[in-house]
C-alpha cells in the first residue's frame, strides 16, 4: 500500500518546479553580471577622471612655466643682456616645459585641444628663442620689436589655449564624475 504521506511527482509538476528554479538562477546570474559590469565601468570611469585631472594639473604647470619664462624674458630685457644665470634658467624652464608638454601628449595624444596647445607652445618657444638670441647679441631694439610683434601675441595665444584646454578637461572630468556617481 502506498504511503499516504508520499505523493508521487508527476512529470509536469517536476518540469514546472525545475523551470522556476532555473529561472531564479538565471535572474541571480543576470543580476550578478549587471553588478559586475557596473563595478568594472565605475572603476574605468574613475581611472578616466584621474587622467583628466592629471591633464588639468599638467596644463596648469605649463601655464606657470610660461609665466616664469616671461618673467625671465623681462628680466633679461631690463638688464639689457643675458647673464649665464639667466641663460641657464631659460634652458631649465624650456626643458621643463618640453617634458610637461610631452607628458600631456602621452595622456591624450589625439585630443584636439592639446594639439592647439602644442601649436601655441611651439610658436611661443620659437618667438622666445628668437628674442633671446637678439638680447644675447645686444640688439635690444630688435628684441623689443620681436617681443611686441611675436613673443607677446604668442604668449597670449598659449595662455588662452592652456586656459581653454583646462576648462574643457575640467568640464569633462565633472561630467564623467557625475556619470560614475549616478551609474553606481
Amino acid at each position: 500500500m502506498p504511503n499516504a504521506h508520499h505523493f508521487p511527482m508527476t512529470s509536469s509538476s517536476f518540469d514546472t518546479a525545475s523551470k522556476r528554479r532555473f529561472q531564479g538562477l538565471l535572474i541571480v546570474l543576470l543580476a550578478f553580471i549587471i553588478t559586475l559590469a557596473a563595478v568594472v565601468a565605475n572603476v574605468a570611469l574613475r581611472r578616466v577622471v584621474e587622467e583628466v585631472r592629471h591633464t588639468e594639473v599638467l596644463l596648469l604647470q605649463l601655464q606657470g612655466l610660461a609665466y616664469r619664462l616671461s618673467a625671465i624674458e623681462w628680466q633679461a630685457i631690463s638688464e639689457q643682456g643675458t647673464s649665464a644665470k639667466i641663460v641657464a634658467r631659460v634652458q631649465d624652464i624650456q626643458d621643463e616645459m618640453k617634458r610637461t608638454m610631452g607628458s600631456l601628449e602621452q595622456l591624450d595624444p589625439n585630443a584636439g585641444d592639446l594639439r592647439s596647445v602644442r601649436k601655441a607652445y611651439d610658436a611661443y618657444v620659437l618667438a622666445m628663442n628668437e628674442e633671446f638670441s637678439l638680447i644675447k647679441a645686444g640688439d635690444l631694439t630688435q628684441a623689443h620689436r620681436i617681443d611686441e610683434e611675436l613673443v607677446d601675441p604668442a604668449f597670449d595665444a598659449l595662455t588662452e589655449e592652456l586656459t581653454s584646454a583646462g576648462a574643457a578637461h575640467r568640464t569633462r572630468a565633472n561630467q564623467i564624475e557625475q556619470l560614475a556617481f549616478h551609474g553606481s
